[in-house]
């Protein structure tokens, strides 16, 4: 089969002369190294350019070739969005946006004044921003903003792959947890919290976000695989029962009662399972202030 490469091989390219004596026997070196090696063989074209590397070209006017290196895994711009999401931490700052950092952090001006807005209204001022500084908590505001953004980014995905919902803070309360509530009305409460938010019956991923004890973690709802997982930074060698109390399973049961009104097909199996915390090959202890930056960093990449 022919061979042909991504465009993202490293090395430095290298250059022959066809007609020049002087160098035929390291040309022949050369060749015979390429051959043994599977992924470095040259094909011929007028011109293959992709990220400022050239592979694989031949000149046929002025009798050049140029040899490089194939890619051994596919280029980003291949890969599937959707499949898996993959966030480059090491990326570099534009130097548009550290001006605009400069300017929030700061402490100059106006507190309240606005610098971010989404569509459905939650508005963003520099005194909420300047939360995300090194050891405060972050507002609530700014994690509800960047679930809006994960949400809108949801409606891009294809078709065919699964959905993810993120509510925002206001959705889970102290009072869903409150035992001296009746539980209809606690389930009353938390119906009309949701009603807006579930009108199609699809099989999604819903993620919310609890509250308790400086502890901020995820709720993750799996309706297509029924599976209620906790996603948490914390080590905590207490048990899961003691960890969470009944949280967990408190929030299954009132998203499962919702589910049997509006006849979802997955209802009566979520009631039945039992919550689960995923498990991480890293964790944090005794760090309550940065919660919210490891739950918004969570629901980007947890698919």
């Amino acid at each position: 089969m022919p061979s042909f490469s991504l465009g993202l091989g490293l090395g430095l390219t290298q250059e022959f002369q066809e007609g020049d004596e002087s160098s035929e026997d390291e040309q022949e070196k050369k060749e015979r190294k390429d051959e043994k090696l599977d992924e470095e063989e040259s094909y011929d074209s007028k011109e293959t350019k992709c990220d400022n590397n050239i592979l694989g070209i031949k000149d046929h006017q002025e009798g050049k070739r140029y040899v490089g290196k194939r890619l051994k895994k596919p280029s980003l711009k291949v890969s599937s969005l959707y499949n898996q999401k993959e966030v480059c931490a090491s990326k570099f700052v534009d130097p548009d946006e550290v001006k605009v950092s400069d300017r929030i952090f700061s402490r100059i001006g106006n507190r309240c004044e606005k610098i971010f807005q989404t569509k459905r209204g939650y508005v963003l001022g520099i005194g909420i921003i300047e939360t995300m500084q090194t050891g405060l908590w972050i507002h609530a505001d700014v994690i509800d903003a960047w679930i809006d953004v994960l949400n809108y980014e949801e409606k891009l995905k294809s078709n065919s792959a699964v959905n993810r919902y993120f509510f925002d803070t206001s959705m889970v309360r102290q009072f869903i947890f409150d035992k001296n509530i009746p539980f209809i009305e606690r389930s009353d409460k938390f119906e009309s919290n949701i009603k807006d938010e579930m009108k199609k019956d699809k099989e999604i991923l819903t993620f919310e976000k609890v509250h308790l004890k400086n502890d901020f973690y995820i709720i993750c709802i799996n309706l297509k695989e029924p599976a209620v997982n906790v996603i948490d930074n914390m080590n905590s060698i207490a048990k899961f029962s003691r960890a969470y109390r009944d949280a967990p399973n408190e929030l299954k049961i009132l998203f499962s009662r919702y589910l049997m009104k509006v006849n979802h097909k997955s209802a009566l199996i979520l009631e039945g399972v039992e919550p689960e915390r995923v498990n991480m090959n890293w964790r944090t202890r005794d760090n309550h202030i940065d919660c919210e930056v490891f739950c918004m960093r969570h629901m980007e990449t947890y698919m």
